[in-house]
């Protein structure tokens, strides 16, 4: 009795202490392991500790809870967990907060009292980050714990692979919940306003562009959650952003035409470079004349209203435009007579020399002074103009000085092709005494170009000035993208490179897609080539061997005086392709008559044997049988498969034995011989039997 008091005491000490060992922070039961699936039931015995552990209210319970049971887990993936303990059957007063950082210093993510059937909790949809650690704190306000709890965790964000060159990108939505809804657009962008990709493809998208991708689970299984309805249920968004790649140009890199091969066979891969990188701006060509046309605008030109020292704002251009290596898509234009594509000052009066780093820089100055837009004739315009084939961007000035009525009067033109032209029709000095600046400069102040007429770009007073000033780009020639590798996965580059050369022999076995790597200024191309194996009744490997190189048995003995004098050569080739191509890297083999025979020879001897059903087939040669000749041959076929042979060294030198008659054969032609006597014998006997008689 007192061993079963002892025993019923130890195991109440044991489970006293399996209770309160998780009522701190720090002893908190780790659940991760249980979380092996998308519904999980967390089954042991929970109870409050007789004395009060550690409590870490960061969600404020109204409550006043005095305790807590904790448990911690690791997110396995991304998604979201719900937590309930609605299926408990005495269905407890819980109240549960899901919370995220350390001991001590948690941040609340939810806190849950009354969301399930009856007084239980449902703590639904809380984020969770993939390798984060998250706690699940019971705490004891109402003083119910629960018998037992259930964690719903599902993987809502899978991977995102962008496409290296055809701006898509695809999500692999296999480990998705069900009924996924996926959507993206612009980041930040508001639920149900994102374009539809639940099919995991995204596309459409816009080069060197960044996108926010967002997935909602909608209603997926309760997992037997009860007192949950759908419309309770869990409709939590992860999202991520990824930026897709820079369009790259399709004439960057051009692989060989897809081709089929037999297994082995080798294959040559090759890739055109073409020059598709713009070359690298140098300078300008600087030309003046005394006058040029004014542009005539496509349509009806943009007026704008300014005033003393004002400016439009960026204006589109319609192209981008190359300034000093740069490029801009708009324009900023300033009543004192100058454009500026950075738009950093519109609104200056001070005529800097070009150049200056005061700004505004980035300037193309038609006649810069402290001009008025509303006095002369009160205009500036914008318009475009076709010049030489191109569609050109105009900025036109009809105004006058501050305070004065000496117009200004001309344009400033911007090409596609990176030229300018500044044409001051008639641009009249400040009280025909002040100075004026005219030219361009760079964004930083620190290059500019002007009428050679005029140094830095300062004109002297005058009454008026007219002048036509063209400024051309010069760049360096265009140049080719830089050849990286072939590889197998261009997610996985380092991995499954397979060669750094171009062109590059490959022999593959099985059906294989290489891709051609190139460096295009920082941005990686690529452009496949598809090899398929072929059909194998297509692809008998080409093979061929010597019977015998040193035969002697079955030679030739041309003079009939016992020797041999050639040995025989049988040559049993596997046919692979015709035709064939023979090469007698060292000459030696003749044929029965001891002709001396050539790559042609050989090759006239194969297409006469060859069958053309694929069977094995023979050639027949000879090499002298005194075992002096020292032969190789080489064969490729119409695969370019190669095979060669040499004889080998030490082969015997054929005895007289071949054409030697057996003892059998001597005694035959010994009895022919001897009738042969005998019979001329008996003639001459007879004839002189009758001559004589």
């Amino acid at each position: 009795m007192k061993k079963n008091i002892l025993f019923i005491f130890v195991l109440l000490l044991c489970f006293c202490n399996s209770i309160t060992a998780q009522d701190e922070c720090s002893t908190a039961v780790d659940i991760t392991a249980s979380l092996t699936g998308v519904c999980n039931n967390i089954p042991s015995p929970f109870a409050f500790a007789a004395t009060p552990g550690s409590l870490e209210d960061a969600c404020g319970a109204a409550s006043g809870p005095t305790d807590a049971i904790w448990f911690t887990f690791t997110a396995p993936f991304t998604g979201f967990i719900d937590v309930t303990s609605t299926e408990n059957p005495s269905t407890p007063d819980t109240q549960v907060s899901i919370l995220e950082g350390g001991c001590g210093s948690q941040v609340c993510l939810l806190l849950d009292d009354d969301g399930g059937n009856g007084f239980t909790s449902a703590a639904m949809g809380v984020p969770v980050v993939a390798g984060n650690q998250y706690w699940i704190e019971w705490t004891d306000g109402y003083g119910g714990a629960p018998e037992f709890f259930d964690v719903r965790i599902v993987e809502t964000f899978p991977p995102v692979t962008t496409d290296v060159q055809d701006v898509t990108a695809e999500i692999d939505l296999a480990g998705a919940c069900a009924g996924a809804v996926v959507e993206y657009g612009t980041p930040g962008f508001a639920e149900g306003t994102g374009t539809d990709g639940s099919s995991g493809s995204l596309s459409g998208l816009i080069p060197e562009t960044e996108y926010e991708v967002c997935i909602s689970c909608g209603n997926p299984a309760l997992c037997g959650f009860t007192g949950i309805t759908s419309g309770d249920e869990s409709t939590s968004r992860v999202c991520t952003t990824f930026t897709t790649f820079a369009a790259c140009d399709p004439l960057a890199v051009e692989a060989v035409a897809d081709v089929t091969s037999c297994p082995g066979d080798p294959v040559e891969l090759s890739a055109t470079l073409n020059d598709v990188i713009p070359g690298a701006f140098v300078d300008y060509t600087v030309t003046s004349a005394a006058s040029c046309p004014v542009p005539i605008p496509d349509g009806t030109p943009i007026d704008y209203t300014l005033g003393d020292d004002q400016g439009t704002g960026p204006i589109p251009l319609g192209f981008n435009f190359d300034f000093f290596g740069t490029t801009y898509t708009d324009v900023c234009i300033s009543s004192n007579g100058y454009v500026t594509l950075a738009c950093s000052d519109e609104t200056d009066f001070s005529d800097d020399a070009i150049p200056s780093a005061i700004d505004p820089n980035a300037i193309i100055a038609l006649f810069w002074d402290d001009l008025n837009g509303s006095n002369g004739n009160g205009l500036i315009q914008s318009y475009s103009s076709t010049i030489g084939g191109q569609t050109c961007f105009v900025a036109n000035y009809d105004i006058g000085h501050l305070g004065a009525g000496e117009a200004v009067t001309g344009q400033i033109i911007l090409c596609p092709d990176g030229t300018i032209t500044i044409n001051c029709v008639d641009c009249q000095s400040d009280g025909g005494i002040d100075p004026a600046v005219q030219g361009i400069e760079n964004e930083d102040g620190t290059v500019g170009f002007f009428d050679p007429a005029f140094p830095d770009g300062v004109v002297p007073g005058a009454a008026t000035t007219s002048n036509c000033v063209t400024f051309t780009p010069n760049v360096d020639p265009d140049s080719a993208c830089d050849f990286v590798a072939w590889v197998t996965d261009i997610n996985d580059i380092a991995g499954t490179t397979v060669g750094t050369t171009n062109p590059l022999t490959v022999s593959p076995t099985m059906t294989t897609t290489y891709y051609a790597i190139v460096d295009c200024g920082g941005l990686q191309c690529t452009d496949e080539v598809i090899v398929t194996m072929d059909d194998p009744a297509n692809c008998t490997v080409f093979t061929f061997s010597i019977d015998d190189p040193c035969n002697c048995t079955d030679g030739i003995d041309e003079d009939m005086d016992g020797i041999n004098d050639f040995a025989l050569e049988t040559i049993t080739l596997t046919p692979g392709s015709a035709p064939y191509d023979v090469t007698l890297t060292t000459p030696g083999l003749v044929d029965d008559t001891g002709t001396i025979l050539t790559d042609a020879d050989i090759e006239a001897l194969i297409a006469a044997a060859d069958p053309g059903t694929g069977e094995p087939f023979d050639i027949i040669v000879y090499l002298p049988a005194d075992g002096s000749t020292i032969y190789g041959i080489e064969i490729t076929d119409g695969n370019s498969t190669t095979v060669n042979f040499v004889k080998p060294e030490g082969c015997p030198v054929c005895p007289d034995i071949a054409n030697i008659p057996t003892v059998g054969e001597w005694g035959l032609m010994i009895l022919g011989l001897l009738m042969s006597i005998t019979a001329v014998v008996g003639i001459r006997q007879r004839r002189e039997e009758e001559v004589y008689g």
